[in-house]
């Protein structure tokens, strides 16, 4: 009787793992990486994506990658905090820079960056809106993974908490449109620690 029910619950567990999703790769793990596969929704003449520093005072603009001549005559400043902080601990953020009919338009933000992008072209982009969100990617795979479907794309990340740490799985689905169901599924790790910066 031990064996069957064993050999049952194997059965399911090989099902469930079976569902189309696949473990997120490292390269589409980078931010920098994946900003370059945005395709804007709306024409631009030039952007780029830039990290600024809570720490400068400068003007200087850090710029990762860029699309398009950066016209001369246009002023671009740093817009303060923004998209993606990091640099542990929290010293520095990205944003995205767009010129549009002569004006320069600043992206530091979800809503923003969900504008920028439009509808979701690839992989690469449902991953940054849901990254934006403030969700990660885990290594477990109930917060680390993807699945392209006919529609647009499913994703599953983690909503991570630093007191007491805990791991909560989310669910995302992408048409073309953008993001169209966002639903936390279940915590997946605890533990009765804190982490402090």
């Amino acid at each position: 009787m031990f064996k069957r029910s064993l050999l049952f619950l194997i059965f399911i567990g090989l099902i469930s793992c079976s569902n189309g999703y696949n473990k997120i790769p490292q390269e589409l793990r980078d931010v920098n990486r994946l900003v370059k596969n945005i395709i804007p929704f709306k024409k631009c003449d030039y952007w780029c994506y830039a990290e600024g520093h809570f720490a400068s005072s400068s003007d200087k603009i850090d710029i990762i990658y860029q699309v398009g001549e950066k016209p001369k005559s246009l002023k671009f400043k740093d817009p303060g905090p923004g998209l993606f902080v990091g640099c542990a601990p929290l010293l520095c953020y990205k944003y995205i820079t767009y010129v549009n009919d002569g004006k320069v338009i600043y992206v530091n933000n979800a809503d923003d960056l969900k504008k920028f992008i439009g509808p979701v072209d690839n992989i690469e982009e449902a991953l940054l809106i849901g990254l934006s969100d403030g969700l990660e990617i885990d290594n477990d795979t109930r917060g680390g993974t993807y699945k392209v479907t006919d529609q647009g794309y499913e994703l599953l990340l983690t909503h991570f908490i630093n007191c007491p740490i805990t791991k909560e799985s989310v669910y995302l689905k992408f048409n073309k449109s953008g993001l169209i169901e966002k639903t936390p599924q279940s915590v997946f790790h605890k533990e009765k620690g804190c982490i402090v910066y």
